[in-house]
């Protein structure tokens, strides 16, 4: 007996130092696959989540700078500082190199492998099928190297994704240990419980609202694979499944409710309605499982833009009703497969709120992050159970090198803004987003007719759409061509198209060439109807940010033609719209040129009430702009006397 028992030690051990081996191995692979797509660009929200570390000025200097980047989080309802603190190990000022900031995504991503491997083997081992280290080792090497997450991991930004989902599955980690040892050990078995749920599921909720679904997942785990494999019931567990699992979902459920008001007013900024966005998910649902299990080559998966229309109503019917018979088939055989009922239902439940009420976009690949363990981790267990080991291992090595090769063939374009920018509009020649990226890029290197190109045929296939002729226009400014025709189109299209955030900027590009003597054209007067138009549109009343930009647009305006008095009213309304404007510092510093310093002093003591009053992330200036302010007005100050003496 203790012959066997040793014996059994020394096999472990082995299998543990021959899976160290491989692991160190595979880490190293997928650096390899994703290290060219290291050097890409910051992309769209990156700008807008990270601007915050030049809102001083110069960075990031004292602890109040932290602060007020860490807790002025806009991206979703919590401010997601846990996430905003991490960018700050990567640079504390903004811009930035991408590079570390995107070596830091591919490293949190090989942590989150890590933690996939620990929780298969986990419920593999508790299902009683052999060898769950080789099964969960082949389950989190084809999550890793699966291309869906490649826009995940190199969009800067998306570390918000990767946090939640790192946390999610350390506290599920915590969950099942847990559970394993409460039966003997109420004590410690429900300190991990709830160090796992509460403490684990408030730093992935910190991290990305949907955080808050962790307890859903351990619900998943809970009646499917836990239960079947025989999984002692502690004591007090039926009070404790309710506090711990249930409770937190009824809350969740009734802070949507009650806010329903809230972000039901989303939707007014929004192309689509409340029930043509739930219509959509269910054919989006399948359109994440078809990317799963049959990705394609194709890089531009970030630019997948869906419409509600796109979507006959035969098969929005028949994918809800799919979804609804997975769901009621996953539940009737979670005793006898509980693992491939727990995939089926880990996947529902990842999606549970992102696709359901809330005015998001309609698609995106990031959502399928965490959810796609759950399809994953379905290949190896079913093909365990139809293969001997040896073709198992073949077929499942065969299947990590094609989704490496094809992860490696993206991480290279990523890697490359200028091969992006020439392959992804061809990729996806419908996405307003793949054009935008485009221009940004050529216009970068001075390529204006290339953008211009690029332009204009997406304008052939969508010739009303008001994004594209805002940049057509940019363009025609940045080439001195004329602009009428253009202008004419954008008088129509403004006022009642479809808003999208970046529309205000191009106006204010086109109002910084015109005072720079491009597009002579173009008068104020059309300028202004271009900017009174958007001011008019519906879906822009929604977005209190983009309209305070837009009023600071009509403000540089004013001051073009020489009407101070108008520019500092818009930069009062611009301030009132929204908090992260400062417009009491341009007020003073237009008061100032205008020689008005009484008004100027006024203006610049309420400035630095805003700025330094509270926790406020007013980055319109920097506040070092506030400091060279004072100088200027107390030069100015000195400066006047001397001038009244002299007349």
């Amino acid at each position: 007996m203790a012959n066997h028992l040793a014996d059994n030690k020394r096999q472990t051990l082995a299998t543990s130092l021959q899976l160290t081996g491989v692991g160190a191995l595979a880490a190293g692979w997928l650096l390899l696959i994703y290290w060219p797509g290291l050097g890409g660009p910051f992309l769209f929200d990156d700008a807008w989540n990270l601007e915050g570390l030049a809102a001083s000025g110069s960075g990031i200097e004292h602890v109040r700078d932290w602060l007020t980047f860490v807790l002025n989080g806009t991206a979703g309802p919590l401010g997601r500082p846990i996430s905003l603190a991490s960018f700050t190990l990567n640079s504390l000022e903004w811009p930035a190199d991408p590079w570390p900031f995107k070596l830091t995504n591919l490293l949190i991503h090989l942590a989150t492998s890590v933690l996939i491997y620990a929780l298969c083997a986990k419920m593999v081992a508790i299902s009683g099928l052999s060898r769950p280290r080789i099964l969960a080792f082949a389950c989190a090497l084809l999550w890793a190297t699966h291309p869906q997450n490649v826009s995940t991991v190199l969009y800067v930004v998306q570390r918000m994704t990767q946090l939640g989902a790192l946390f999610t599955l350390a506290g599920l980690l915590c969950f099942v240990h847990g559970r394993q040892i409460a039966a003997r050990d109420p004590r410690s078995g429900y300190a991990w419980i709830c160090g796992g749920i509460l403490g684990f599921g408030t730093l992935a909720a910190l991290s990305k609202e949907n955080g808050a679904l962790l307890p859903l997942f351990a619900l998943v785990l809970d009646t499917t694979v836990l239960k079947a494999g025989g999984l002692p019931t502690p004591r007090w567990w039926r009070h404790g499944s309710l506090l711990l699992l249930r409770l937190p979902l009824y809350l969740l459920v009734g802070y949507l409710a009650f806010t329903s008001s809230s972000w039901l007013e989303g939707y007014l900024a929004r192309d689509f309605s409340l029930s043509e966005r739930l219509a959509s998910q269910g054919p989006v649902l399948f359109e994440y499982v078809k990317q799963t299990y049959l990705p394609s080559l194709t890089s531009a998966g970030i630019f997948t833009e869906v419409q509600p229309q796109q979507y006959p109503v035969w098969r929005v019917f028949w994918s809800w009703l799919a979804v609804a018979l997975l769901i009621i088939a996953a539940l009737r055989v979670r005793r006898r497969a509980p693992l491939l009922a727990c995939g089926v239902l880990w996947f529902v439940a990842g999606h549970a709120l992102e696709s359901s009420v809330l005015p998001l976009e309609l698609y995106f690949d990031h959502r399928n992050y965490l959810p796609s363990v759950g399809l994953i981790w379905i290949v190896p267990v079913t093909l365990a159970a139809a293969l001997s080991w040896k073709p198992l291992l073949s077929v499942l090595a065969a299947i990590a090198l094609l989704l490496s090769g094809l992860t490696a063939a993206q991480s290279r374009v990523w890697g490359d803004e200028t091969v992006a920018a020439t392959v992804w509009p061809m990729e996806k020649p419908d996405s307003l987003r793949a054009l935008q990226f485009a221009i940004g890029v050529w216009q970068g290197q001075g390529q204006f007719m290339q953008s211009k190109a690029i332009t204009g045929r997406y304008l052939e296939a969508h010739p009303n759409d008001p994004t594209a002729l805002l940049h057509l226009l940019e363009l025609q400014c940045q080439l001195d061509q004329p602009t009428g025709d253009t202008t004419q189109r954008l008088r129509r299209q403004l006022a009642s198209g479809p808003f999208r955030n970046g529309m205000q900027a191009s106006l204010r590009t086109v109002v910084v060439l015109r005072r720079a003597g491009r597009c002579t054209d173009l008068g104020w007067s059309t300028v202004r109807t271009l900017v009174d138009a958007l001011g008019r549109n519906p879906k822009l009343r929604a977005r209190p940010v983009a309209a305070a930009e837009l009023a600071m647009v009509t403000a540089e305006i004013s001051l073009a033609e020489n009407n101070v008095a108008g520019a500092i009213q818009a930069a009062e309304t611009a301030q009132t719209l929204s908090p992260r404007i400062n417009g009491a510092y341009w007020q003073a510093l237009w008061s100032l040129d205008a020689g008005d310093l009484a008004a100027a002093k006024r203006y610049a003591s309420d400035a630095k009430l805003r700025a330094y009053g509270r926790f406020s992330l007013i980055n319109n200036p920097p506040e070092a702009y506030l400091d060279a302010l004072d100088i200027a007005i107390a030069d100015a100050t000195k400066w006047r006397p001397e001038q009244e003496a002299e007349h």
